[in-house]
């Protein structure tokens, strides 16, 4: 695999022009659709922007009738995945067969056009993008996205902070969502509580591996045995790939069980990367059985703090401080961008207050997502401590204006 290539192909070139469609408003209603064909904004390069690729796919659903006349980009899109991710890159221009799309609704009709009407499209998968993708535990079925054309194949490639990268191939259809950047963010975890607990490198357990990803990384941190284990034997024939791949021959062993009935001896540590809302407590007491103690964490415990798996990784991050100093040292105001698109994952009315306390110059209060309630509130904020209030649209550049 040449890397290099794959991630110069990523990459603008000087020539391709940024546009950008307004997301909130019916695509109709923003461009014509008798103007959008596989030419359409295309680069000397051959790179279209992603909102035209975007633009472009939801018109033939809006043909094909998958979504409602009035669909928007924003609201009605299909989950846009790469099919070849480089750490953080995002790429806002997309060539030939870099996309793999996921939506609930796709039909056989719908994905036969986008794969023969638009280039950049490599692949079609049906299914619910919140629904369970793998094996759950012993007593669930392998579930999968519906392949509907093309090839579901995807490589990720991890930057870490051993100075080498980690290559993860996978096939998209088989596998929940999880794109490069957030699996580099887990090595660093792994990195820095490695480093800041002084953990023997001896024999680990990556509990739950998946493609492996966590457990290779232990290898290459300078563990002497890891024993991968998956209750998915999909999962299994993954990581035998990702391992040659990366290079790993020996000091590893695999096993395909459920965790709980991992039979094994004393080992120094114990990865566990469950899957979202999975119960883990059997899992915690297993793993306590198998090592003196769990030194890491089953990732949705990472920020809570009552949890005996809580990871403090305060000190690997900017505080809101820190970030609005670093703002105001550059001679800018510091302002909290859509703050509306923060409250399923923060205690956002605590954060904002710890902002303003922190020197927080202003608030984007008018924003598409934020409804009269939620504007009211950030409105209030803006008169109670002297703040400066934004709008915006979320549109960096209009196709048509309206």
């Amino acid at each position: 695999m040449d890397l290099d290539k794959k991630i110069n192909e990523l990459l603008a070139c000087e020539d391709c022009i940024d546009i950008s469609i307004k997301k909130f408003s019916p695509l109709k209603d923003v461009i014509n659709f008798n103007d959008i064909d596989s030419e359409y904004f295309r680069c000397f390069c051959g790179k279209r922007p992603l909102d035209i690729v975007m633009s472009h796919i939801l018109k033939i659903m809006i043909e094909e009738s998958v979504v409602p006349e009035n669909a928007s980009l924003r609201r009605n899109s299909p989950v846009p995945l790469l099919s070849f991710y480089y750490s953080d890159v995002n790429p806002q221009f997309i060539g030939e067969d870099m996309l793999i799309l996921l939506h609930k609704d796709f039909t056989k009709s719908c994905s036969s056009r986008l794969i023969t009407d638009v280039p950049e499209v490599k692949c079609v998968l049906k299914g619910n993008p919140k629904n369970l993708v793998g094996q759950f535990d012993k007593n669930s079925e392998i579930n999968h996205f519906e392949i509907l054309d093309g090839a579901a194949r995807q490589i990720n490639v991890m930057v870490t902070l051993l100075d080498e990268k980690i290559i993860l191939l996978k096939n998209q259809s088989k596998h929940h969502i999880e794109v490069a950047t957030t699996t580099e963010m887990k090595l660093m975890q792994l990195h820095n509580y490695l480093v800041d607990n002084d953990v023997n490198k001896g024999v680990a357990i990556d509990a739950m591996c998946g493609l492996g990803a966590l457990g290779i990384y232990l290898l290459k941190f300078g563990f002497k045995k890891v024993i991968f284990n998956d209750i998915n034997p999909e999962m299994i024939t993954a990581l035998r790939k990702n391992l040659e791949i990366n290079n790993i021959t020996e000091g590893f062993e695999i096993s395909n069980l459920p965790f709980e009935e991992l039979d094994g001896s004393y080992v120094d540590f114990c990865v566990i990367d469950a899957y979202p809302n999975f119960d883990t407590s059997h899992v915690i007491e297993k793993a306590e059985k198998l090592a003196d103690s769990i030194k890491l964490f089953i990732n949705k415990h990472l920020y809570n703090k009552k949890s005996k798996l809580f990871v403090d990784m305060s000190t690997t991050r900017p505080t809101f401080k820190d970030t609005i100093d670093a703002i105001h040292r550059a001679g800018g105001i510091a302002f909290l961008a859509h703050a509306g698109r923060y409250k399923d994952k923060l205690p956002i009315k605590e954060c904002v207050d710890d902002m303003i306390k922190n020197g927080l110059d202003g608030l984007e209060v008018y924003y598409p997502d934020h409804n009269d309630e939620f504007r009211n509130i950030l409105l209030d904020k803006v008169k109670e401590y002297g703040l400066k209030a934004s709008g915006g649209s979320d549109d960096h550049h209009a196709i048509k204006e309206g």
